[in-house]
């Protein structure tokens, strides 16, 4: 990294790389640093020209332009463009995953929806299906889960979503499963589990 030469192993001739080095972390360099876990060194032959990138949750106004260059890799072969509901429901999400989970979330939802639009009703179904601690519904999406949600209604809720989503899927159960992200053993599992406790 600093001299720009390296030579092959077991070789003894100097070689030397044109490169440039691009590195990524969402850990505190500066404070593993002084706690010993990162190599000072290291960290100020990497560290020439920082840039501060902040979190997706910190810059909403950029998920509308991410949406549409998003949804062009997810599904270039349609022209799917959003509601402005299915965008602000997008845009009160935290995304703990930043551009990876948007785009994942995107690419649900696509699945989901069957015309050139996505609404907020595949966003939810794309968002019921994935990570269940890595979204928030608002309030008025989703009456009875505020600060005096009863306990179990989040797992209800997820129950009634899927629910909705086998009674609107025309195609098979192995389909479906594809869709959600799960085995056709992990549906029928859920299925079995939804109707036990009716």
């Amino acid at each position: 990294l600093e001299t720009g030469t390296y030579r092959r192993v077991g070789s003894t001739e100097q070689r030397h790389a044109d490169i440039r080095v691009v590195s990524a972390t969402h850990r505190d360099l500066d404070q593993m640093v002084a706690q010993g876990k990162f190599r000072e060194d290291l960290y100020y032959r990497l560290s020439t020209f920082p840039i501060h990138l902040p979190a997706l949750r910190e810059r909403q106004d950029d998920i509308s332009l991410l949406c549409a260059a998003l949804l062009e890799r997810v599904s270039p072969q349609r022209k799917l463009n959003l509601s402005d509901s299915a965008l602000q429901l997008l845009q009160t999400q935290t995304y703990p995953g930043n551009v990876r989970e948007l785009r994942n979330l995107l690419e649900r939802s696509a699945l989901l929806c069957d015309g050139s639009q996505l609404q907020d009703s595949h966003v939810q179904q794309a968002l019921q299906s994935g990570r269940k601690t890595s979204f928030e519904l608002p309030a008025a999406l989703a009456p009875g889960l505020g600060t005096e949600a009863k306990p179990g209604a989040l797992a209800k809720m997820a129950q009634a979503g899927l629910r909705e989503m086998v009674r609107s899927h025309t195609g098979s159960r192995a389909e479906l499963a594809a869709q959600l992200g799960i085995s056709e053993r992990s549906l029928y599992r859920k299925l079995k589990s939804i109707e036990d406790s009716i």
